[in-house]
């Protein structure tokens, strides 16, 4: 600690000084603070134990941190008007129970609905499940990030947020099932309409056939 510099008392004089405590470093928990004047015990008195003095009220140094810890959508390629799952762990780094929101985006953009975690413990995590609607979504490959609220006191933010290294790759329309041994082939339509041809062809010489034999039959009779 550090103080001010101290006047010269003279008897039955008091004085108020003021010290600050800088906690960078000290390890979270509760502290009481005392104040001793004549630490060195350079002072020859008589009455030296009114010399300590212990703030009966308590100092509590505590962190607040809550970090994104990880983020998996599922599946990564879907078509539009699909839906991607989205797994999210949050984890609360600090020493106070902690209530704060959680938000999923893709690029930019926020999708779902922000969700609220209320008195996550400290050193606990917790998995939260978003959904995402992909329809109305334009076709192409993006990034998915989930955020989670600052709280009050909190310092380290850099682990608020994290974006996924995996992409989401929206198509706009499904691709049609390869047959069974090979992929789809051109169709020509003039050989689908060949065997009909074919058949119309026979039954036509057929027909024509019966007229003639008919025709003789009644030549010879």
């Amino acid at each position: 600690m550090t103080s001010q510099p101290q006047a010269r008392a003279r008897a039955s004089d008091s004085e108020t000084l003021k010290f600050d405590w800088d906690t960078t470093g000290i390890t979270p928990g509760t502290y009481y603070i005392k104040a001793k004047a004549d630490s060195n015990n350079e002072i020859d008195e008589s009455d030296e134990p009114n010399n300590e003095c212990t703030n009966p009220a308590s100092v509590k140094i505590v962190i607040h941190d809550i970090a994104t810890i990880s983020q998996t959508p599922s599946p990564t390629t879907v078509t539009a008007g699909e839906t991607v799952t989205v797994q999210v762990v949050v984890e609360n780094q600090g020493t106070e129970p902690e209530t704060f929101t959680v938000t999923l985006f893709y690029d930019s953009s926020q999708t779902g609905t922000t969700q609220t975690v209320t008195d996550l413990q400290p050193s606990t995590s917790k998995t939260l499940t978003f959904t995402w609607d992909t329809t109305g979504i334009p076709p192409g490959t993006y990034y998915i990030s989930a955020v989670a609220s600052i709280v009050p006191g909190e310092t380290d933010t850099n682990d608020n947020a994290c974006t996924s290294t995996t992409t989401v790759t929206i198509a706009s329309t499904a691709p049609p099932p390869a047959p069974v041994g090979g992929v789809w082939a051109p169709i020509n339509k003039f050989e689908l309409l060949t065997p009909w041809i074919t058949l119309a062809s026979l039954m036509t010489v057929a027909a024509a056939s019966i007229v003639y034999v008919k025709r003789r039959k009644k030549q010879q009779n």
